[in-house]
């Protein structure tokens, strides 16, 4: 991690509104690739949990 987001991060963390809007705008591109990829693995998990459950009603 650079020293200068360690610095935002700890500024924010004292309540710098400037800094953590500093950090978010930094951290915009790994903060969409994180949402994407758990949106994905949610999806995934739900269409799973849905056929398990229904697919014991369809076998009855």
């Amino acid at each position: 991690m650079s020293k200068n987001k360690q610095q935002l991060i700890e500024l924010a963390c004292k309540g710098d509104k400037q800094a953590l809007e500093n950090l978010l705008v930094i951290c915009q591109p790994d903060i969409k690739r994180f949402a994407r990829r758990t949106s994905v693995q949610a999806r995934k998990i739900l269409m799973m949990r849905c056929k398990l459950h229904y697919g014991s009603y369809i076998e009855k």
